[in-house]
């Protein structure tokens, strides 16, 4: 850890879900996944903050039309703070 009062965790998941049958990804299962968080404690052990960050990849899917289609990746931010 770079700091006491940090902790920092990072993490990508990878996924390779086929049907067995038909050979087809599975749908809305993204192939990357990876997320960050940085967490920050106060030095007098009564509060932080966080902020994470979040990557999905593309995943495949069926339409209204019953058709294959490709949903896009995306990304979220996401910031909090605690005190007690």
């Amino acid at each position: 850890r770079p700091d006491m009062a940090w902790t920092l965790t990072l993490n990508h998941t990878y996924t390779l879900a086929t049907d067995e049958q038909t050979n087809k990804a599975l749908v809305r299962r993204p192939k990357h996944d990876v997320n960050f968080l940085a967490d920050y404690r106060f030095a007098d052990g009564n509060g932080g903050a966080q902020l994470g960050a979040r990557h999905t990849g593309t995943r495949k899917d069926i339409n209204l039309a019953f058709t294959d289609t490709t949903m896009p990746s995306y990304f979220t931010v996401d910031a909090s703070a605690d005190y007690a």
